[in-house]
C-alpha cells in the first residue's frame, strides 16, 4: 500500500505540473491574441516586449526542454492549442491510473 500512497502522490505532482503548464499556454495565447495598438513580442519564457511588427513576422517559441522554434503568432497559437489537447489527454490518463490504484485498494 506504501508503493501505491507513493505513486498517488508523484500522479498528482504530475496533474498539477500539466495543469500549471496548460494554464501558462492559455495565458500565452490571451497575451497574443488581444489587439494591441504596438504589438507585443513574444521573447522567450512567456515575456513579452512591446515593439511595432506585423503578426506575421517570426518570433522564438519555446516548446521546452530549452528548445526553440521560430513561429508566427499564429503558428504559436495553433502549437499552444495542440500543447493543451495533449496535456488534458495526458491528464486524463493519469486521473483513470489513479481511480484504477483507488478501485485496487478498496477491493483489497
Amino acid at each position: 500500500i506504501s508503493d501505491i500512497l507513493a505513486r498517488h502522490r508523484q500522479l498528482n505532482l504530475d496533474i498539477n505540473q500539466m495543469q500549471t503548464r496548460i494554464n501558462q499556454l492559455l495565458d500565452l495565447k490571451l497575451q497574443l491574441s488581444i489587439p494591441h495598438t504596438h504589438e507585443l513580442t513574444h521573447i522567450g519564457s512567456n515575456c513579452f516586449i512591446q515593439t511595432v511588427r506585423s503578426k506575421a513576422e517570426k518570433v522564438r517559441f519555446h516548446l521546452g526542454l530549452g528548445i526553440f522554434v521560430e513561429m508566427t503568432d499564429q503558428e504559436v497559437l495553433d502549437q499552444s492549442t495542440k500543447e493543451i489537447d495533449e496535456l488534458k489527454v495526458k491528464i486524463m490518463k493519469v486521473k483513470n491510473d489513479l481511480a484504477d490504484d483507488y478501485f485496487l485498494v478498496n477491493a483489497m
